[in-house]
């Protein structure tokens, strides 16, 4: 069988069917984690400078972005791994803007 995902996407979505049951909706449960996960990742990218208003603006800009509600519920790869690219860039990088080598190595590992 080929499977053009990468191996731990297609892992943790088996153990969520193992855990949870074969449903079309667990894929997309995941992917819909993914936006909370991007959201708040943002929100700590923008750092302490901005305030509450920017952090909400910018999480409503971004949840009406066009085709994202499409994204964030798809069963696909794509939205996903952007997510969790964004979770690793808020990982890496201190509120000083410096990442320091364990910051660094967390994630690489959450990418």
């Amino acid at each position: 069988m080929w499977n053009d995902q990468p191996w731990l996407q297609t892992m943790v979505v088996a153990d969520l069917f193992r855990w949870f049951g074969e449903a079309a909706s667990i894929p997309r449960l995941l992917s819909f984690g993914s936006l909370a996960a991007l959201l708040l990742a943002m929100s700590d990218l923008l750092g302490p400078s901005a305030g509450h208003v920017e952090v909400l603006c910018a999480s409503l800009f971004l949840l009406t972005a066009r085709g994202l509600a499409r994204m964030s519920l798809a069963a696909m790869l794509g939205f996903p791994a952007m997510s969790w690219a964004v979770v690793a860039a808020a990982i890496a990088l201190s509120k000083t803007g410096q990442a320091g080598w364990r910051r660094s190595l967390l994630a690489g590992a959450v990418l």
